[in-house]
């Protein structure tokens, strides 16, 4: 009895199929524990071409659950209505991505674009990256990374908030109506009797701004035995009230990335104010030697930050 062996070489691939490595395979994110709504959100937006590796800035869950909770939205379609559209959302997640691999270590102090050209502007604790500030001004905390997907070709770094560029139509609050959310009606009260201020911190495209408690306003009012900013206003003569007021006005963003630092920066009443931060306490310095804790920090609104304290800093 005698068998037939058949070798067959398959050498010129006609039998072989290419893999596709052109688009992300999000069912990977599956295998990854709170990443969930950012692969279901990708799958259904994200068309770009992953034949060469990128860097992803993958959102949480919990960081879109806080999205659609600011939004007051329940569903993705609900949430491109309030943003401005699915256009415009697609280019939220795509501010997220980087053109090429980078684990964490990689960046070593670099400036990094999105695969679109804009900037996302990184802070760093120790010369390592940790934490990203978007176009709006936001922070967002890197809580896990170097986790390789798409065959080791890509890389995700997880971050604790959904990162939105400048360029998008996002709906925000602006420096009046993000104090008065937060009841700082004193401050509001003060910024009307100044002429034009209130517009003008509007329409400035940074603005930072320290703003004293209604607290420490009423301990001023008391200072000077009145019982209203209005009255505060002729107490002190116009002029020395405005002085007083830009004294706590810095016309660029100042937001506290790090522990440790000092800093000096320019008040728009001419004057420097002088800012200290260290593991036990958030300072700041007015030109009277006032030492004012700094209560709150990184509130931000739609064109810059404001930061809490317990004092009405004295130029």
């Amino acid at each position: 009895m005698s068998c037939l062996i058949l070798i067959i070489n398959n050498s010129c691939g006609i039998f072989d199929k290419e893999e596709d490595t052109s688009h992300f395979p999000v069912d990977e994110l599956a295998k990854f524990e709170d990443l969930s709504k950012f692969s279901e959100i990708f799958n259904s937006h994200i068309t770009i071409d992953f034949t060469t590796g990128k860097t992803i800035f993958a959102p949480s869950d919990e960081a879109f659950e806080n999205l659609f909770a600011t939004y007051k939205v329940s569903t993705i379609e609900e949430l491109h209505r309030r943003v401005g559209g699915k256009e415009y959302f697609d280019e939220v997640l795509e501010f997220h991505i980087l053109p090429e691999r980078k684990r964490l270590l990689e960046f070593k102090g670099a400036r990094a674009y999105s695969i679109h050209g804009h900037e996302l502007r990184l802070s760093y604790l120790n010369d390592t990256l940790r934490i990203i500030r978007d176009g709006f001004f936001g922070s967002s905390a890197i809580i896990q990374y170097d986790i390789p997907v798409h065959q080791g070709s890509s890389i995700i770094h997880k971050v604790h908030r959904v990162l939105r560029p400048n360029y998008a139509s996002f709906v925000e609050r602006d420096l009046i109506q993000e104090a008065n959310r937060l009841g700082f009606h004193q401050f509001l009260t003060a910024l009307t009797l100044i002429d034009d201020l209130r517009d003008t911190l509007l329409d400035l495209s940074e603005v930072t701004i320290f703003i004293p408690t209604n607290a420490a306003f009423q301990r001023l009012l008391n200072q000077y035995r009145v019982d209203s900013i209005e009255n505060l206003v002729a107490a002190m003569g116009y002029e020395n009230f405005k002085k007083m007021m830009l004294y706590h006005i810095i016309p660029k963003v100042v937001w506290f990335p790090e522990r440790n630092f000092e800093y000096a920066f320019q008040t728009m009443n001419g004057f420097p104010v002088h800012i200290r931060r260290s593991i036990f306490a958030s300072l700041i310095y007015d030109l009277k030697g006032n030492a004012v804790s700094i209560l709150s920090i990184d509130n931000n609104f739609k064109n810059g930050y404001m930061h809490v304290i317990d004092y009405v800093l004295q130029p």
